[in-house]
């Protein structure tokens, strides 16, 4: 077990081969713009759901957010997806914007700030997306309430056709007031209900 990025890394598996530095590729030092070292713990919550490998593919790609997600939150954005790979992990982001942006095929969000200098390049657009440890990690970025992520764990069951998902909501600075914590909450509660009762719902 190690500590990168303000993560806990750890291998389940006591009989492991694997060697955690060389798995990491990298993706570590990726992450750790987000800074969670800083971050703070909000909430989380748990639920069941099918064979994890179907569980978890809701959070590999876009392709199935305007229609599996359409009357929630999906029927404005595109399926397609920008990718960025270390090893077997990957962060995706969408190349739709705001209007009034441009975004490219291959920059995706980055198109906002490439021309500027690193040193004016903002956090959110940097780690804003889907960043996937594999094989059963997702980290995704939301705004309600204040920035923060969620981070989801799909682990397989005793059965082949069971698993558990558990999300934990961490924020970077936690609300400071009543209405910002209600925010949150309802941001995290609405991402729950959309992964259970239409992602694994499908699956």
């Amino acid at each position: 077990m190690i500590e990168r990025a303000g993560l806990i890394w750890a291998i389940v598996n006591p009989d492991t081969q694997l060697e955690i530095e060389p798995f990491l590729k990298g993706y570590d030092e990726v992450l750790s713009t987000f800074g969670f070292k800083d971050w703070k713990f909000f909430s989380k919550r748990q639920f069941k759901g099918p064979n994890w490998k179907l569980s978890y593919d809701g959070y590999l790609g876009y392709y199935h957010v305007p229609v599996l997600h359409g009357e929630t939150f999906g029927r404005d954005m595109t399926n397609r997806g920008v990718y960025f790979t270390w090893g077997p992990h990957q962060h995706i982001k969408t190349p739709a914007m705001t209007p009034g942006h441009v975004a490219t095929e291959t920059l995706g969000y980055m198109a906002a700030i490439a021309d500027r200098p690193e040193d004016e390049w903002d956090l959110e657009t940097l780690s804003y997306g889907v960043w996937t440890v594999f094989p059963c990690i997702s980290i995704a970025s939301f705004g309600g309430g204040g920035r923060g992520v969620m981070i989801s764990q799909v682990i397989p069951g005793e059965r082949v056709g069971e698993s558990t998902t558990f999300q934990y909501y961490i924020m970077e600075n936690l609300p400071a007031t009543q209405d910002l914590a209600e925010s949150a909450e309802e941001q995290f509660a609405f991402l729950q209900e959309v992964v259970e009762r239409e992602d694994i719902a499908q699956a």
